[in-house]
């Protein structure tokens, strides 16, 4: 059972992004990027949070307009990481099925 929950990204947990994303190796932002992004409103940012409130996870990117069809979106995901401690459990799945659902 996952014990994690999905909370919407703030100004606040931008510090805990950059750790995690460098942690994983992931392409790194400033942190002027992610807050550029969270004012931009096509921008979908999710965090993985533990049972002590830690971002053990993190999901970024964009719901745009289909550039063929007015009626269809398209997705950009930019970055999703999740901390080694919690990997192999379901937990980017988790991150990915909450973006999609937006």
């Amino acid at each position: 059972m996952n014990e994690s929950r999905i909370r919407s990204v703030e100004t606040s947990h931008i510090g805990a992004l950059i750790e995690l994303a460098e942690a994983t190796n992931l392409s790194l932002w400033s942190a002027q990027s992610y807050l550029d992004e969270l004012k931009d409103p096509r921008s979908v940012m999710f965090r993985l949070e533990s049972e002590e409130n830690a971002t053990v996870g993190f999901i970024v990117g964009r719901i745009v307009p289909a550039a063929d069809d007015e009626n269809s979106v398209d997705a950009d995901i930019y970055n999703i990481a999740v901390n080694q401690e919690v990997q192999n459990r379901g937990n980017g799945q988790f991150l990915l099925d909450e973006f999609l659902s937006k």
